[in-house]
């Protein structure tokens, strides 16, 4: 077998080891691989803590637990939010509404009209059972995330082992090395600040959108389908079944869920061609056919925490691809523009 064949024999047994790793271990290499992140995200901070003569220990504890006590407040508000949907539903919502009325009227020559009463008894009959399920498993997420705010602090705190490693890994190209390393953080850092800014954007949005159209828990919606827009694609499309849902349950014409499938789809539109590229598109720009091929694959491997990390994981091959002379046309192939 020639250097070149070998090459890529070996590509692909790393390629094939890595898929095994991430569908066998995901649920340890994912909180791992996100805390990395987050630990890039945090050490700007870190940083100017240490400049103001805090020791290291203190300035990368005082940064997780800030960011842990945002994530756990914004946890903590919506399970209580949720709790009390739970409680409160079956009797907000109505199994026979005049929406549920019209939307039967309208379907009746297509004889599901007993589906759609059907459904909405059923909506009504295991809500309860369904929002609980829906907290179990965000519950067992978090537990699994509990290890995040320790991998991260960890990373903060020996950091400077990373860097000695790469001058020792990379002492012939120590410059180039960094340059790297610095395009990989700063491009990581820029994603997630930016994403968070399009969330707390589309949660205003569609928040105030329900709240003018009198749905219910309309917070609470606005703040769970901004937080789906995490899911590339499919977070918004999924975020606007259950506010949908609610307002055919709800309310006494289908002009509220009509209405609410409009305000989604302008919220998306603003989304997906103004929000989000102005903010993060330039931070990874990855062609949308090879991020769709991502979403399916880490998907498959690693389920939500694979998706939710698609985006940034991409954008640090293409950089590392565009380092490499003998990979740089995979890093070409992955770029949405020039």
């Amino acid at each position: 077998m020639n250097t070149a064949s070998s090459k890529w024999a070996n590509y692909l047994i790393i390629t094939f080891m890595i898929c095994l790793l991430l569908y066998y271990g995901g649920n340890i290499v994912m909180p791992f691989i996100f805390s990395v992140f987050i630990s890039l995200l945090l050490l700007p901070v870190v940083n100017f803590l240490e400049r103001r003569k805090f020791p290291v220990w203190l300035s990368s504890l005082l940064a997780v637990l800030s960011l842990t006590t945002l994530i756990c407040g914004v946890g903590f508000f919506l399970y209580l939010e949720i709790d009390q949907m739970v409680k409160d539903l079956p009797e907000t919502v109505k199994s026979n509404t005049g929406a549920v009325q019209q939307a039967s009227a309208w379907f009746a020559d297509l004889n599901i009209a007993e589906n759609i009463e059907r459904f909405s008894t059923d909506i009504v009959t295991n809500s309860a059972d369904y929002l609980q399920q829906i907290i179990t498993y965000i519950s067992s997420t978090v537990m699994m995330m509990v290890t995040i705010p320790v991998y991260v602090f960890f990373m903060l705190v020996y950091r400077d082992r990373a860097e000695a490693f790469i001058e020792l890994k990379f002492a012939k190209n120590i410059d180039s090395a960094k340059s790297v390393a610095q395009s990989i953080n700063q491009s990581v850092r820029n994603y997630i600040s930016g994403l968070f800014f399009v969330i707390l954007t589309v949660g205003v949005l569609l928040s105030t959108g329900l709240y003018f159209l009198g749905i219910p828990y309309w917070l609470l919606l606005g703040i769970l389908c901004a937080l789906l827009t995490l899911l590339p694609y499919i977070g918004v499309v999924l975020g606007a079944l259950l506010p949908i849902t609610i307002a055919v349950l709800t309310k006494d014409s289908l002009f509220y869920p009509v209405a609410v499938l409009g305000l989604f789809i302008l919220v998306q539109f603003l989304e997906g061609n103004l929000i989000t590229p102005k903010i993060v598109g330039n931070a990874v720009n990855i062609n949308p056919v090879i991020l769709m091929l991502g979403l399916l694959i880490m998907g498959a491997l690693s389920g939500i925490m694979g998706l939710v990390l698609t985006i940034p994981i991409l954008a640090v091959l293409r950089i590392l691809f565009n380092s490499s002379e003998e990979l740089k046309p995979f890093g070409k192939l992955m770029a949405n523009e020039d």
